[in-house]
């Protein structure tokens, strides 16, 4: 067991609290260790967390020992193949450090996405998480079924190792965007976000679903409501605002008007191509944000959140 971030063997952690069975092995040195597999030759590198922070680079310069033995690298960190020189605050592994440090096979965690990739010589691989924790875990999740040979001269002392991703979770998370332009009532809507995939996967998956597009400024929607009468044909539905309402900037904002109104827009819009133009996404979005709920409340009396209540 190697622990990470969320459960670092720290004073009043579970692995301070039970007594493991003989042949469980829980890493918790400061240093990366290894353990040997009774009955094959194999050799499992671990390191588990002692904090809830770990920013060194505790693979930088290790090398596995035993080179004639299948050496794993079990581990709970964050492999950075962006090349951005950012460092990670989730306890950083660089790619060349992994290629260099003779390892087989790395069994990493910590990356809830899925996937396989190669440094060096060394297969590594994310398993993910087997179910979905949370809306972020789209996609399939499972496990991956690791096959790793013995070592022979024409392997060139490298085991070879076979990953395969084999899908269990029971329901998946799916995110869908649904265009609602044009859609002038809320019935229409409900009825649209109705026609996101078939009975089955909405029976049994989990959705999210982001209504996107311009609507009549007038349109309220209110999304509890849908979300309540469309989410009983689903296992579990939610509805993201993501439209916008339908006012026509361009003739609001008329240099040759003089309205509260129209210096409103032209301040707001100013506003919002300096933020761009500086690349200030927050900054943007927060005048895009200003700008219609400053054109609800001058033309409509009120401030319409769009996410099932108003103010």
């Amino acid at each position: 067991i190697a622990p990470g971030n969320h459960d670092p063997v720290v004073r009043g952690s579970l692995y301070r609290s039970i007594d493991f069975p003989e042949n469980v092995t829980v890493f918790d040195s400061p240093k990366i260790t290894g353990v040997n597999v009774d009955g094959v030759p194999a050799l499992v590198h671990g390191f588990g967390w002692t904090s809830f922070q770990e920013r060194q680079e505790v693979l930088s310069g290790y090398s596995a020992s035993h080179p004639d033995l299948i050496n794993i690298l079990l581990i709970h960190g964050d492999v950075s193949r962006s090349g951005d020189g950012q460092p990670s605050q989730y306890l950083p592994i660089l790619p060349t450090d992994l290629a260099k440090s003779g390892m087989d096979y790395a069994a990493l965690g910590h990356i809830h996405l899925p996937g396989e990739f190669r440094a060096g010589q060394t297969v590594a691989a994310y398993a993910g998480c087997p179910e979905p924790l949370d809306f972020g875990d789209d996609g399939e999740r499972g496990v991956f079924m690791v096959t790793i040979g013995e070592k022979d001269a024409a392997s060139g002392g490298r085991a070879p190792v076979e990953a395969e991703f084999i899908p269990l979770a029971t329901r998946q998370v799916r995110k869908v965007e649904v265009d609602i332009t044009g859609l002038d009532t809320p019935e229409r809507v409900r009825n649209a976000v109705l026609n996101c995939g078939d009975m089955e996967t909405r029976r049994r998956d989990m959705w999210s679903v982001s209504l996107t597009g311009m609507v009549e400024p007038e349109l309220h929607l209110d999304l509890e409501v849908i979300e309540r009468e469309a989410g009983q044909e689903f296992f579990f539905l939610k509805l993201k605002p993501c439209y916008r309402p339908a006012y026509d900037l361009d003739s609001l904002s008329d240099p040759r008007r003089d309205t509260l109104e129209a210096r409103f827009v032209r301040e707001m819009r100013a506003l919002l191509e300096g933020a761009q133009a500086s690349g200030d996404d927050r900054a943007a979005a927060v005048a895009e944000n200003a700008l219609y709920y400053g054109l609800d409340a001058l033309r409509q009396g009120k401030v319409f959140l769009r996410k099932g209540g108003s103010v």
